[in-house]
């Protein structure tokens, strides 16, 4: 995504304070030009501290509305390999449910093949460039591994965070080391052919892994 410009609003003003070079007396009532006289009549007490005034700053640099550059269908939800337990914690701790395999299941998945990337320089910002081609993989998902269905009421929020081309996704964050080599498959695969699933949901497997 790009933040671009409002035409009908393309500057920002903001109301701040600076500190006066000398203290204020007040605010003129009217208009006056140079040379007129001023009487206690035509000021109006300050209504902030003496040694500061209200300034107008006019932003010029404003993007406020955000472009879509990439949309993809949401899928009927995510496996997530039985490896990535922080990735789990994150999303229980965000109240989003997650499913658990309770036998080996194969499965036709979508998968993402990494055609080109470029990671990031710094923790916490997306990779520089990424592009992907999605392929139809057929797989075996293994006893333990994740499912997260997007048929729950974080049904938007699972995609920023699981799709690898996401501004706001977990591939984001270095700690996840989830940012996958050229020519390699992001670790996350979409299901996106309804199937009856082995899922044992988390209300019954997340007190087994409870400290």
């Amino acid at each position: 995504m790009d933040y671009i410009r409002d035409e009908k609003n393309s500057t920002l003003t903001l109301k701040k304070f600076e500190t006066a070079e000398t203290p204020v007396h007040g605010v003129l009532k009217f208009n006056k030009k140079a040379g007129d006289l001023i009487t206690a009549a035509d000021i109006a007490p300050y209504p902030w501290t003496a040694s500061v005034k209200v300034v107008t700053d006019i932003v010029k640099n404003w993007f406020p509305d955000v472009e879509s550059k990439l949309s993809v269908p949401r899928p009927l939800g995510f496996i997530i390999p039985a490896s990535h337990q922080d990735i789990i914690e994150t999303l229980l701790e965000h109240d989003i449910s997650v499913g658990i395999f309770s036998k080996d299941s194969p499965l036709e998945v979508e998968a993402y093949l990494t055609i080109e990337v470029v990671p990031s320089k710094y923790d916490y910002l997306p990779p520089e460039k990424i592009e992907v081609e999605i392929k139809a993989l057929q797989t075996i998902v293994k006893k333990g591994d994740f499912f997260v269905s997007c048929a729950q009421p974080a049904a938007n929020l699972i995609p920023c965070l699981l799709e690898p081309q996401s501004e706001y996704g977990f591939i984001r964050y270095w700690k996840f080391k989830i940012v996958p080599d050229k020519g390699g498959l992001f670790v996350f695969y979409r299901l996106v052919k309804s199937r009856e699933l082995p899922i044992i949901p988390d209300k019954n497997w997340r007190p087994i892994f409870s400290p």
